[in-house]
């Protein structure tokens, strides 16, 4: 009986045991995976920024693929970057301040400071499009030549830029206007890989053919004579005094002759 009862209790502390561990496993993940997102929040969450720090920079990689000869690097050109609105946190919350910017007034920056982090980066494009015409390179914060497919800017402010193409690189390549900030998932050394194409120059046109054509117009000159006879002119009646002439000289032998056999 003895050896029967150490067998049952055995085998329940066992079941003790183990019902323990599965237990404790179950606390553990359930642990990891409170942790998680916790890191997440904590690593997307905005840092504090000094609107007046200048150790942020931008640095662009520039290709593109050509038909025929694969991905090739840009070479040659310029680019231009243009504040558009200071960036500064306040209580916590990342905001812009286009009045800062190059473009204070205009209609296409107007609601930027209401826009959250993904408003503006789906209107990114059409924002940029509409900053292009009054970007003109006189404007420009800072302009860098590209070498090698890499273009930087350094000494920056936190801000949102447009960053624009000044001059057309080698083979015409360009890139599309767009807006980039500082900071950018809490970095405030941004690197971007803009998507670049090669433009093709439009030919010039060639200026059209009047569509009334002149009419020629033919000359006759007479043989020998040298003289442009008068258009319109009437043949008939010059046959008819040839022909009258030859008669009257006709008569005049016949009735000269009759006169001398008289």
């Amino acid at each position: 009986m003895k050896v029967l009862a150490n067998i049952f209790s055995k085998k329940k502390n066992e079941r003790i045991r183990g019902i323990m561990q599965r237990t404790g496993a179950l606390l553990f993940a359930l642990c990891l995976t409170a942790a998680v997102p916790m890191t997440a929040l904590a690593e997307t969450a905005p840092v504090e920024i000094d609107p007046e720090r200048t150790d942020c920079s931008i640095t662009l990689e520039l290709n593109y693929t050509k038909t025929g000869e694969g991905k090739k690097d840009m070479e040659g050109g310029s680019i231009g970057i243009f504040t558009v609105a200071a960036v500064k946190t306040d209580g916590g919350v990342q905001t812009f301040d286009t009045s800062a910017g190059k473009f204070a007034g205009s209609s296409a920056v107007k609601d930027i400071a209401a826009m959250d982090e993904n408003t503006l980066n789906k209107r990114n494009s059409s924002i940029a499009a509409a900053l292009v015409s009054a970007a003109t390179a006189d404007k420009a914060d800072k302009t860098e030549a590209v070498s090698k497919g890499e273009v930087s800017f350094t000494g920056l402010k936190p801000g949102l830029y447009l960053v624009r193409q000044i001059e057309k690189s080698n083979n015409d390549v360009a890139i599309n206007p767009f807006l980039i900030s500082i900071p950018y998932e809490n970095e405030f050394q941004v690197a971007a890989k803009p998507k670049a194409g090669i433009t093709v120059p439009k030919k010039p046109k060639t200026p059209e053919k009047s569509k009334k054509t002149p009419k020629k117009t033919t000359t006759r000159t007479t043989k020998g004579s040298g003289r442009i006879p008068q258009t319109g002119q009437l043949w008939w009646p010059v046959f008819a005094g040839i022909s009258l002439g030859l008669v009257l000289i006709v008569s005049g032998i016949v009735i000269r002759r009759k006169s001398m056999i008289s």
